[in-house]
C-alpha cells in the first residue's frame, strides 16, 4: 500500500530509537515532579532538551541541559562503564550549558545510563588534552539514570547552579572599583566612533558587562581600536563579556591572551583575571567545584595592601550583620570603623574605592543608629512616666532621637549623590539598598509602636513616596544587571514594604515569587522570611497575635510567666533609661522582680494581695532607683495591712500571709489550679 503514496523518506533504526528513548525518559520520569523534563528538539544543535529542579512546587530555572542517545543493546565494559561515541562538537557543546549529561537508553533492558560532559571533559584531558581537535572521543556511561539516583543528581545540579550563580554575583561586586565615565543604558552605548568606544571600554568596560550589557560591549570591541583591544586589559573586558553571554570557550582563549601580559595589568585586574579565569574553567569542566573553591581561599589568604584591607573589611562586616549579640555587635562596628578609616586614607583608593567602604559601614551603623534612637524614644516615654514633672529630659531624649536619625539620613543622601556623580550602576544600587533597609527598620519600629499602644498605622506619604522613588530606581538597575542575588535583596525590601503597610496578599504573592530562587540559591534567610509570610508567621503577624492576646489576658498571669532571663533584658535597657549615678542596675532587677514576684502571688496564692511601696524613693530623679524602698502588703477585701514595712520584699509577703492570710476562708487565687 505504501508503494502507492510515491517515494517517501526512510525511518530508519537509529530514527525509531530516538523517538522511543523519549518515551522511555517519560516513563522514568512519571510519578516524580523534583524534574521537570523540558523538550528542545525544535532547533537541536547538541541538546536534545533540559530538566529543571522543583524544589517544593516551585521552579528554580536550575537546569541540566541533555543529550539522549539511544543503542538496541548495550554491554558493559569489565570496569562496569558502557562504551558510546559522540562528535567531539557535541561535547565541546554541551560543556557550554548547564551541568549538562548525557542518557544512553539501552532498548534492550529499558534503562538509562548517565554521565555529567563536565566530568568526561576532565577524564579525556587527562587522557589526551588535544581531544577536541579529534573528530569524535568515546563516552564512559558509568551510572544508572532512575530513582534511586535522582537524589544525587539533583543534589549536583542543585550545587552546581548555586555555585555558578554566586560566581557571577561575585565577579560583578569585583567591578564596583572600576570607575564609570558616563550614565550606563542602551542609549549611552550607542556609539560608533573609535575613540570614544576606545576611552569608554578603557575605563568602564568591566562595569558595563556586571551591569547586564556584555553583548554591546562585544559590539563595541569589534569598533574600538585594533591596537587598543590587543592590550591586557582589554582581552579581560572581552573575556569577562563572553563568559556572561556563555561562550566560555572563547572567554578562557581571551583570558589567557590577557594572562600573557599580565604584568602590564594591576593587581585587581590580576586577581580578577585569575576569578574569571577558574569560573570559566569549573563551567567547562577542567576543575571542579572543590578545585575552584580552594584557588579563591589561596587567593584570598596571598592578598596585599588596599585588597587585603578590603578583604578584612568584608569579613568583619559579614560577622557584624550576622551576629544577634549587642555587646559582640559594638566590638565588630568599632573594628569595621577602624578598618574603613584605614581604606579611606589609603593612597590607592580610589573614589569608587571608598564609597564602597562607607556604604558597608554606613548599613552597620545605620541598624546601630535604629537602635539607638529606639533607646532614646523608650527613654523618652519611660521617663515621662516615672517622672511626670521633669519635661526637660523628656525632650533632650526625643531631640537625641530626632538628631541620630537625620544625622545619619544626612550621610546616607551623601553617598547616594556620590554614587549617582561616580556613574556607577552597582555602587547606585548598593546605596539605595543601604537606604531602603535602614529606612524600612525605622517603619517597622513606628508599626510595632503603633500596635504596642492600639492606634492605628499609617505611613506618611512622603515616606511613602520615597521609599517607592528608590525601589523603583534600584529595580531598573536590577533588570538591566539580570543579578540573582541584588533581585533578591531588593525583593527582600520589597516584602518588608508590603507587610509593614499591612499589605499582606500583595506581600504573601511576592514571597511565593521569591521562594524558589532564594531556596535553590541557598540564601536561608530570606528564604525563611518568605516563609514567615507565606505562613503568617513573621515577627510582625507574632507580635500583633500577642498583642491581641495580652489585651484579652490577665496582666498578673503574663507577668507570672516572666523568666530571669527576660526580667535581665528588661532592667538593661530600664536602667539605660536612668541617671546613673544615683541609679544602680541591681536596684532596677530587684524592682522587676518583686512586681513578678506579686503577680505570682496573686495568681497562686490570693488575687487581693497587693504591695505598696514607698514612692519618695522612685518618683525623685535625684535619687531614683539608687536603693531598695521600704514596702508593706495591704488585702484589698478586708483592708489588711502589714505591721511592719520592710525592704525585704519576700519577708513582707510572708509575715503578712503568716498574719493575715493563715486562717482566710477567702483566699481566692486567680489560678485556683496552681493556689499554694
Amino acid at each position: 500500500m505504501a508503494d502507492d503514496l510515491g517515494p517517501l523518506p526512510q525511518s530508519d533504526d537509529n530514527a525509531r530509537l530516538q523517538r522511543e528513548s523519549f518515551k522511555a525518559l517519560g516513563r522514568v520520569l512519571a510519578g516524580q515532579d523534583v524534574f521537570v523534563f523540558r523538550d528542545e528538539r525544535i532547533e537541536d544543535f547538541g541538546a536534545d532538551g533540559s530538566i529543571e529542579l522543583n524544589i517544593a512546587g516551585k521552579m528554580t530555572n536550575f537546569r541540566s541541559h541533555i543529550q539522549i542517545k539511544a543503542k538496541g543493546k548495550v554491554e558493559p565494559t569489565r570496569k562496569g562503564y558502557i562504551s558510546f561515541s559522540i562528535e567531539s562538537s557535541n561535547l565541546n557543546y554541551l560543556l557550554n550549558g548547564t551541568c549538562s549529561m548525557y542518557l544512553l537508553w539501552d532498548a534492550n533492558r529499558d534503562e538509562f545510563w548517565q554521565v555529567w560532559a563536565q566530568d568526561e571533559h576532565q577524564r579525556l584531558m587527562s587522557e589526551n588534552p588535544d581531544w577536541r581537535e579529534e573528530k569524535s572521543v568515546t563516552l564512559h556511561f558509568a551510572n544508572k539514570f532512575n530513582p534511586a539516583t535522582f537524589p544525587a543528581i539533583q543534589d549536583r545540579i542543585l550545587k552546581t547552579g548555586r555555585m555558578l550563580r554566586r560566581i557571577q554575583d561575585s565577579l560583578a561586586r569585583a567591578t564596583e572599583d572600576e570607575q564609570v565615565v558616563f550614565r550606563i543604558n542602551p542609549e549611552s552605548l550607542d556609539v560608533t566612533d573609535m575613540g570614544t568606544v576606545t576611552s569608554l571600554l578603557l575605563t568602564s568596560g568591566s562595569v558595563i558587562v556586571a551591569a547586564g550589557y556584555p553583548k554591546q560591549v562585544i559590539d563595541l570591541l569589534r569598533v574600538a581600536d585594533p591596537t587598543i583591544t590587543a592590550l591586557p586589559r582589554m582581552q579581560l573586558i572581552r573575556g569577562y563579556a563572553e563568559y556572561m553571554i556563555g561562550n566560555h570557550w572563547e572567554a578562557i582563549s581571551r583570558i589567557r591572551r590577557a594572562m600573557m601580559k599580565s604584568n602590564e595589568l594591576s593587581s585587581q585586574d590580576n586577581n580578577f583575571l585569575q576569578n574569571l579565569k577558574d569560573a570559566s574553567e569549573f563551567h567547562v569542566g577542567i576543575i571542579d567545584s572543590n578545585t575552584y573553591e580552594d584557588r579563591v581561599q589561596q587567593r584570598a589568604r596571598n592578598l596585599t595592601g588596599l585588597e587585603a584591607l578590603q578583604a578584612e573589611q568584608e569579613a568583619i562586616y559579614y560577622r557584624c550583620v550576622r551576629t544577634t549579640d549587642a555587646n559582640e555587635r559594638s566590638e565588630l562596628a568599632r573594628q569595621l570603623r577602624s578598618v574603613t578609616e584605614r581604606i579611606l586614607s589609603d593612597p590607592a583608593a580610589i573614589p569608587q574605592s571608598k564609597l564602597n567602604a562607607k556604604l558597608l559601614l554606613l548599613f552597620v551603623e545605620g541598624v546601630e543608629t535604629n537602635l539607638q534612637a529606639s533607646k532614646k524614644q523608650f527613654a523618652a516615654e519611660i521617663r515621662s512616666k516615672l517622672f511626670p514633672d521633669d519635661l526637660v529630659s523628656v525632650i533632650e531624649n526625643l531631640d537625641e532621637r530626632r538628631r541620630l536619625h537625620l544625622q545619619w539620613e544626612a550621610r546616607a543622601t551623601e553617598a547616594l549623590r556620590e554614587a549617582y556623580q561616580l556613574n556607577h550602576p552597582l555602587l547606585i544600587f548598593q546605596a539605595l539598598h543601604v537606604a531602603l533597609r535602614i529606612q524600612m527598620g525605622r517603619i517597622y519600629e513606628d508599626r510595632f509602636e503603633a500596635i504596642h499602644k492600639n492606634k492605628a498605622f499609617v505611613l506618611e506619604p512622603r515616606r511613602k513616596a520615597a521609599i517607592d522613588r528608590m525601589l523603583e530606581e534600584a529595580s531598573v538597575i536590577v533588570r538591566a544587571s539580570g543579578s540573582d542575588e541584588s533581585k533578591l535583596r531588593l525583593d527582600q525590601s520589597r516584602l518588608d514594604f508590603f507587610e509593614v503597610q499591612g499589605n499582606y496578599e500583595a506581600a504573601r504573592s511576592l514571597a511565593n515569587e521569591m521562594m524558589p530562587l532564594a531556596s535553590a540559591m541557598g540564601f536561608d534567610s530570606i528564604t525563611r522570611q518568605a516563609q514567615e509570610v507565606i505562613d503568617g508567621s513573621t515577627l510582625l503577624t507574632r507580635f500583633q497575635d500577642q498583642a491581641s492576646e495580652d489585651e484579652q489576658s490577665d496582666t498578673d498571669v503574663k507577668r507570672a510567666k516572666e523568666t530571669d532571663e527576660e526580667l535581665a533584658r528588661f532592667a538593661g535597657h530600664f536602667y539605660e533609661t536612668l541617671p546613673s549615678p544615683p541609679a544602680r542596675y541591681e536596684i532596677v532587677l530587684e524592682h522587676l522582680r518583686v512586681i513578678r514576684q506579686m503577680s505570682r502571688e496573686r495568681v497562686e496564692w490570693c488575687r487581693h494581695l497587693v504591695m505598696i511601696e514607698d514612692l519618695s524613693k522612685s518618683k525623685d530623679p535625684r535619687i531614683a532607683y539608687s536603693e531598695l524602698p521600704s514596702r508593706l502588703c495591704v488585702c484589698e477585701k478586708f483592708n489588711w495591712e502589714s505591721v511592719n514595712e520592710s525592704v525585704d520584699a519576700s519577708r513582707v509577703i510572708s509575715q503578712f500571709k503568716e498574719t493575715y492570710c493563715k486562717s482566710c476562708g477567702a483566699r481566692e487565687p486567680k489560678n485556683p489550679g496552681s493556689a499554694i
